[in-house]
């Protein structure tokens, strides 16, 4: 039996739920972890032929079920991820996405989860000292 979209969709959250530590508490980093997961579905559903409220669809639930936002703060995180398909107005979150859809290829379709975790604070870490930068530089 073939497996649909959402069943893949689910199986992938929940990969990345048991590797990504991440403080819930924080908008920052769960805007990382959304946009990054958004970039997994996306590059998922491309291999399956999802569309877009598919992939959209997958992304609330998985955020929902997997990651324990509530349904309010996961239709919000969805909707922030998919805005920032926009590169000029979103150039940080765009590029959080493309690592994300770099790691479906690179680390989750080769089963080596826990490097989705060190990619996932790798990125933290770039963010974080930009920020710094620029408040440093604004002064």
């Amino acid at each position: 039996m073939e497996v649909t979209f959402f069943e893949a969709a689910r199986n992938c959250a929940c990969k990345v739920a048991e590797v990504i530590e991440f403080n819930q508490k924080n908008p920052f980093e769960a805007k990382v972890v959304t946009s990054y997961l958004f970039g997994m579905l996306t590059m998922l559903g491309s291999d399956m032929d999802a569309d877009g409220s598919e992939i959209q669809a997958s992304l609330v639930a998985a955020l929902v079920h997997n990651f324990h936002f509530s349904e309010l703060e996961a239709s919000k995180l969805s909707s922030h991820a998919i805005h920032c398909t926009e590169k000029a107005k979103h150039p940080t979150q765009f590029t959080v996405i493309g690592r994300g859809l770099e790691s479906y290829v690179d680390y989750y379709q080769k089963g080596e989860y826990k490097e989705i975790q060190k990619d996932v604070s790798s990125i933290f870490d770039i963010v974080r000292e930009c920020q710094q930068e620029n408040i440093q530089q604004a002064r």
